[in-house]
């Protein structure tokens, strides 16, 4: 019979706070939500079609920057503060780099984005236009790699500024 997944044994020691990413169907259900999100926008707002995917791009980086890299810990007592210190993107996959889930999350807003530009391309080609949307596309883009390659320039809005070593 013809396997529709693979079936991968469970890690030794599952973190319940990043297990669910492992379940068959989450790719998924994750892409439909986005697309949902973007027919539930360009239905209530009545924007065109590129306006509607820059803002369920600017809520995507916001709610992703939020949950996987700014909270850390897990919500769960049980584990007795072994992950305090980490967020939950260092959590996932119990910290392997370069795993098929941290390649699928990371590809998710580079595809948004380019939903964005070619809806934008497709809308108006002046620049002046153009540049409205994709200013606020790019710096959500751009600005996400640049704080996570740069941990020693970590800011907290609460402690008043940077601390730079």
């Amino acid at each position: 019979m013809l396997k529709l997944y693979v079936e991968a044994p469970p890690p030794p020691v599952l973190n319940r706070n990043t297990e669910w990413v492992m379940y068959p169907g989450v790719w998924t259900a994750y892409v439909l939500l986005i697309f949902f999100a973007w027919i539930a926008v360009l239905s209530l707002l009545r924007c065109s079609p590129g306006v509607a995917w820059t803002v369920v791009n600017l809520a995507h980086f916001f709610v992703t920057y939020h949950c996987f890299h700014w909270r850390k810990g897990t919500p769960f007592a049980e584990d007795q503060g072994i992950y305090n210190g980490l967020t939950w993107w260092e959590q996932m996959d119990n910290g392997k780099q370069l795993t098929n889930n941290r390649k699928f999350l990371a590809t998710v807003p580079v595809i948004l984005m380019l939903c964005v530009r070619s809806h934008l391309r497709k809308v108006n080609l002046r620049l002046k236009d153009i540049g409205d949307y994709q200013v606020p596309d790019c710096l959500a883009h751009d600005g996400l790699p640049a704080s996570d390659a740069l941990p020693q320039y970590s800011c907290c809005v609460c402690a008043g500024g940077c601390q730079v070593p």
